[in-house]
């Protein structure tokens, strides 16, 4: 593996046992403007993800991890975030945030996200290349 295989960490601001999959899913259908995961309600409808946004995941060499909010604090205690964020990953590397909480709710089509993601997921490949 290249120390500039991206690989794309996806924080949503959910927790990830049952019962809170269960009211997400119940708010996102009765409310869904208060719905508090800007990366949830873009990438994903009530039950499952967007195609055009599974379809963008597959692109990459390495596969996107997604954690809930509770999985990301248990594996990364020391990595202070607003959720939810994109982070990525380079090689074994620390993750590093590709899109905060604020970017992410500056957006609110799939389209959008992905040229997002791609932006700055370039000028992070290039600052990773420069600092190897």
């Amino acid at each position: 593996m290249s120390s500039n295989d991206a690989q794309l960490m996806l924080v949503y601001n959910a927790n990830g046992d049952k019962i809170s999959v269960l009211l997400d899913v119940v708010h996102k259908i009765v409310s869904p403007s208060t719905y508090q995961c800007s990366l949830c309600s873009v990438t994903h409808g009530a039950f499952s993800m967007h195609a055009r946004w599974k379809d963008f995941l597959k692109e990459f060499p390495r596969k996107p991890v997604e954690y809930h909010r509770d999985e990301f604090l248990k594996e990364f205690p020391s990595i202070s975030i607003s959720f939810p964020a994109i982070l990525v990953r380079f090689g074994d590397g620390p993750p590093r945030v590709l899109i905060t909480s604020v970017g992410l709710g500056t957006v609110s089509e799939i389209d959008d996200l992905i040229e997002m993601v791609r932006s700055r997921l370039s000028e992070a490949q290039a600052k990773n290349l420069r600092a190897a």
